[in-house]
């Protein structure tokens, strides 16, 4: 195996640390216990530990004493439905921003509420949580692709995602730092040039690089891709996901939920999980995507905290 990272995983980054109770995931780590039934099986056989959490808790930025819970956003969920069969309708396809607003859902969403908070923070809320899983804002996000359904997370990995990578290279040779960057291949083989200027020869090779390695056209391919392949890899678009943990001493929230959101706020960081109700340590992680992601990047580390705890201002307990 030939791996560009100094590390293997991917998009399955798990990180460890003597000064924290618990590993800290900043790749995949939400799971749904049905359509994932056979991974979850996996990391219980290699002893990964899982939690269940369920509910939702929502507050208002400008009512930080008052929380309005509920099991689920149900104006944005809506909203996204009626946009996207409006779409599937069309021509053409747009985005799902544009949609929304020519569909009509947009408008119904803001004549509506949701436990007295108001329907277009609830819209915006529920495409704020769409863009944690595409990593698309809304004015990005296909309307014919990638919009439709609403994602339901109720497991939640604790133990070490990376288990069952390391599990599964037992025994394979790994090459870590060591970039691909021309790959030629006939009935008769396939021949790989390395970065370091070393080549391979192999009888079959499975490429598994990130978007943005093909699209930048960081691998020679000779012949070149076919070009089905070549015009999925110029249309489709990278997401960007970002994800933040903080430990506390103790816990200063209110409420015990394992899940909360912030409406109607200016905050990137409105989308967190509370670890201490599943695993009883002090714990939140907070996960943001698309436009908001990039921006959330750009921060340096004082900032990133300031804007965290901004955020968090109105779950806290009185």
């Amino acid at each position: 195996m030939i791996e560009a990272r100094n590390r293997v995983g991917g998009r399955i980054d798990t990180r460890t640390s003597k000064t924290w109770p618990l590993s800290v995931e900043l790749g995949a780590w939400r799971l749904n216990k049905a359509s994932d039934a056979v991974l979850l099986t996996r990391l219980a056989s290699l002893g990964v530990e899982t939690n269940p959490f369920a509910g939702r808790v929502f507050t208002g930025a400008a009512a930080a004493t008052k929380t309005a819970t509920a099991t689920a956003n149900t104006v944005g969920p809506a909203a996204v439905q009626t946009a996207t069969q409006w779409a599937a309708e069309q021509p053409a396809d747009s985005s799902l921003k544009t949609s929304l607003d020519k569909s009509g859902a947009a408008k119904s969403a803001a004549s509506s509420d949701s436990d007295g908070l108001p329907g277009a923070a609830m819209l915006e809320e529920y495409l704020a949580f769409l863009s944690t899983v595409n990593g698309a804002s809304d004015s990005a996000l296909s309307s014919w692709y990638g919009a439709e359904g609403s994602p339901e997370f109720d497991r939640l990995v604790t133990g070490g995602f990376d288990t069952m990578i390391t599990d599964a290279l037992d025994g394979v040779h790994t090459s870590l730092s060591t970039a691909v960057v021309g790959i030629s291949y006939s009935d008769s083989g396939v021949s790989l040039k390395l970065g370091t200027g070393e080549s391979l020869k192999v009888d079959r090779a499975i490429v598994t690089v990130p978007l943005g390695v093909l699209q930048e056209g960081s691998i020679a391919f000779e012949p070149l891709l076919p070009f089905s392949h070549r015009t999925a890899i110029d249309a489709i678009g990278m997401g960007a996901v970002e994800t933040v943990w903080l430990k506390f001493d103790k816990p200063f929230w209110s409420t015990d939920a394992a899940a909360w959101s912030l409406v109607g706020t200016d905050d990137d960081l409105t989308t967190w999980f509370n670890l201490e109700a599943v695993t009883g340590e002090p714990v939140l992680v907070g996960i943001v995507g698309g436009d908001a992601a990039r921006r959330v990047a750009k921060l340096s580390d004082d900032q990133l905290v300031d804007s965290a705890l901004r955020a968090l201002a109105p779950f806290a307990g009185g």
